[in-house]
């Protein structure tokens, strides 16, 4: 057999090999197992988040916000004040460290500034006042809740699984949690009830501080049905910030717009 065959042969018995690999099955992810809702380990962590979200009342931070959609990819710096249950107050920093927008919410009412306008627009409360601010299809006490970690945890009991590294998934109508084995929160999703589409999926990461003050300063935020998403990364954090009720409203003029004293700079 002459040298160039040999080779060819070779080649064959290479490809064969690659081609039989690529069709192999890679092995299944380890199944969760669903748990009895009242079963003691279910009911000691709804406990600790119950406790958890009553502790922490509210956020003001410095992040960059990284936004991709539909209508293309951006990025900004913001200020963030939020406040349970429905408080927030959102600017956005131009590049010359100007307010491009501000965003104030006391959970009622909002009003909105636009730097490109010069106006100021208020409004009740509904739905879709995040969406058009902010392309983020969330209420603003869904949003306030994965701002500071940690949702709202409903009365009822859920639906339990328990992952293959010690993981616990928690489930209801409208929202699910998701924790590691030590407890920590690491995944959150708002679902539309009754159907059960996924509004959104928050995963967090990053986390600094001690047990109880601990804090995600990494938080990734997709939209399934929208096909979009945001990354906040924190540069900055002050959980249970004593914050002034006026700053969730803005004032009939803009020059007269501020942000809370002692401000730390994008």
């Amino acid at each position: 057999m002459s040298a160039r065959a040999r080779a060819g042969r070779a080649l064959f018995a290479l490809a064969a090999a690659l081609a039989l690999a690529a069709c192999q099955t890679l092995p299944a992810a380890p199944p969760w197992t669903p748990l009895a809702p009242d079963a003691p380990a279910v009911r000691e962590r709804l406990v600790a988040l119950r406790e958890h979200a009553a502790a922490r009342r509210s956020l003001r931070a410095n992040a960059r916000v990284s936004l991709a959609g539909a209508a293309g990819d951006s990025f900004s710096r913001q200020l963030v004040l939020a406040e349970r249950e429905a408080k927030l107050r959102i600017e956005v920093i131009g590049l010359l460290g100007q307010r491009a927008l501000v965003l104030a919410s006391d959970g009622t009412m909002y009003d909105l500034y636009r730097a490109e306008t010069g106006r100021t627009e208020s409004g009740p409360v509904d739905a879709g006042v995040l969406w058009r601010v902010a392309r983020i299809p969330l209420l603003p006490s869904e949003a306030v809740g994965l701002l500071l970690a940690a949702p709202a945890i409903p009365d009822e009991l859920p639906r339990a699984a328990g992952g293959p590294a010690g993981e616990l998934r928690l489930a209801w109508a409208d929202r699910s949690v998701t924790l590691d084995a030590s407890g920590a929160l690491i995944e959150a999703r708002v679902l539309a009830a009754p159907s059960g589409e996924e509004l959104a999926v928050a995963k967090f990461g990053d986390w600094r501080g001690a047990a109880a003050t601990a804090f995600p300063y990494r938080v990734e935020l997709s939209f399934p049905l929208q096909k979009g998403s945001a990354l906040i990364e924190f540069r900055d954090a002050e959980l249970n910030a004593a914050l002034d009720a006026k700053w969730f409203r803005l004032p009939s003029a803009q020059a007269r717009v501020s942000s809370p004293p002692g401000e730390a700079r994008p």
